[in-house]
Order: structure tokens, then sequence, then C-alpha cells
């Protein structure tokens, strides 16, 4: 099929909102007794829609909507590495986070399964949790940096701008909520 990408793109991005959902279900049943958290959702533009498990946010369906058609209409424009530069970036950035939310299913469900693991509690903040996706963002970035050094290509040149560019948005995020709890905002 040609563009795949214009039918991947949209489930990677429908995954991000909904495994979230997943997540904080999984989370709830076990996991939450030994590890309380302030909300599991670090975008706090989707924080108050996840924190009631509402399946249907007619904003992200949106964003979806408008990201594919804009990158159907760049797919159609002479513009080629324009578009392979969009397409690394959001494919790295997308799949950073359906990656995240895979990882904390998976340890949501072997905690379930396996509680004799975990003892005790833990009290994190919402800034805690900022902190563990930038740290974890870097951890990607820093091999993914030296694919691009080693094998350069615009897909690999547009995916590192787009881990760039998350973690720009988790900077925001960080001196946002450290303004708030500082009461500076």
């Amino acid at each position: 099929m040609k563009n795949i990408e214009l039918v991947l793109l949209p489930i990677l991005m429908l995954a991000d909102y909904y495994l979230t959902i997943l997540g904080s279900v999984y989370r709830k049943k076990k996991h939450g007794e030994y590890y309380v958290i302030e909300t599991y959702e670090l975008n706090p533009l989707w924080k108050k829609d996840i924190d009631k498990l509402q399946l249907l946010n007619y904003k992200h369906i949106l964003i979806v909507v408008v990201f594919t058609i804009y990158l159907y209409f760049l797919s159609s424009s002479d513009d080629v590495k324009l578009y392979q530069f969009i397409i690394g970036s959001l494919f790295a950035m997308n799949g950073f986070i359906v990656g995240r939310h895979l990882n904390n299913i998976f340890l949501f469900r072997f905690i379930y399964r396996n509680s004799d693991e975990v003892s005790g509690k833990i009290y994190t903040s919402h800034l805690l949790g900022l902190k563990m996706a930038q740290y974890q963002l870097f951890c990607v970035t820093i091999p993914f940096l030296f694919f691009t050094i080693l094998q350069p290509n615009i897909y690999l040149y547009g995916g590192l701008f787009g881990f760039l560019t998350l973690g720009v948005v988790i900077q925001y995020w960080i001196r946002k909520h450290t303004k708030k709890i500082s009461g500076e905002a």
C-alpha cells in the first residue's frame, strides 16, 4: 500500500489515548495499592479526560484527523524531504509515547499477577512522573542520535527532531508544574 504511514500514524496517535486509559485502569487494579501518584496522565491537555476514563475525546480525535489530513496533502506535494522529516518526527514521538504506555501496562499486569513481588507503599509527585518521562526520553534519544550519525537519512533527522521536540514539551510541563506548586502561576 502506498503511504501506509497515513494509516499507521493515526493508529499510533489513537493508541496513545486508549493505551493511557487502559494503563490507568490496570494501575488501579493492584499497582495503585503500592505506588500512589497524583495523576496518571502527564499531558495537561488530557489529564481530566483520562482521570474520568472518558472513552470519547473529541479534542484528541480532531487532532488525529487534522494531522492525517495535513499529512495526506503533504504526501501529495513535491516536498518529499519535508514529508519524510515530519513522518520521522511523528513516528519517533508517538512510538516513544506508545512504548511507555506498553511498558506501564506490562508492569501493571505483572504486579497484578505477582503481588508478592511488591511490598510497602510509595507516594510520588506529578513532578517525579514528568522527570521519569524526561529521563526515559533521554535514554532513547542517545542511541537514536548514534543511529542518525552512522546512517544519516531524513527520517532519522525527523525522528531526532521529534525526540528533541518532545523533550522541550516535557521540560515546559515541568516548568509549568513547578511554578504551579510554588504558587507562581
